[in-house]
């Protein structure tokens, strides 16, 4: 089950609102969400598929968790609101975010490359071997030959 992410509208308007006036992108999303969502107990939820504009969140919050950026305001949540923010973000983004894909090894880069390569050239698979649909034929014949000279065992 997703969830959207939360983020106080006090704070978004306090963090973010300046930024919206210039015309940031991000920013005036996050302004419009904060203007237009239903706000729950003061908060304004972010869409599930909009990774960007937590991660927006996230790189503003970072810049309030020194003491003296938010000196000018006296409300103590103020204060203590970035880093449990960046905190509650990144978990959120762990949970949410797509994950990255496996890296391959060697061997499974070089045949994902001769699938690659064999469908741009018009090649298909034949026991194993990449060959033109002309070809196919002639190999069938030669496995079947082989296989009967091969000795009993």
């Amino acid at each position: 089950m997703t969830k959207p992410f939360l983020v106080n509208v006090e704070w978004l308007d306090y963090a973010h609102g300046s930024a919206a006036e210039e015309g940031q992108p991000l920013a005036v999303d996050l302004m419009a969400l904060a203007e237009g969502a239903t706000v729950r107990a003061g908060s304004v939820p972010i869409p599930v598929d909009r990774f960007d504009l937590v991660r927006e969140i996230v790189s503003v919050a970072e810049l309030y968790t020194s003491d003296s950026a938010v000196q000018d305001d006296d409300r103590m949540w103020f204060r203590m609101y970035p880093a449990k923010l960046i905190a509650r973000a990144r978990v959120w983004l762990a949970l949410h975010q797509p994950t990255a894909p496996v890296p391959m090894t060697n061997a499974q880069r070089q045949a994902a490359f001769r699938v690659r390569q064999a469908m741009l050239k018009g090649a298909c698979e034949v026991r194993g071997i990449w060959l033109e649909p002309r070809l196919h034929e002639q190999l069938k014949a030669y496995a079947a030959k082989l296989a009967k000279q091969a000795p009993a065992a």
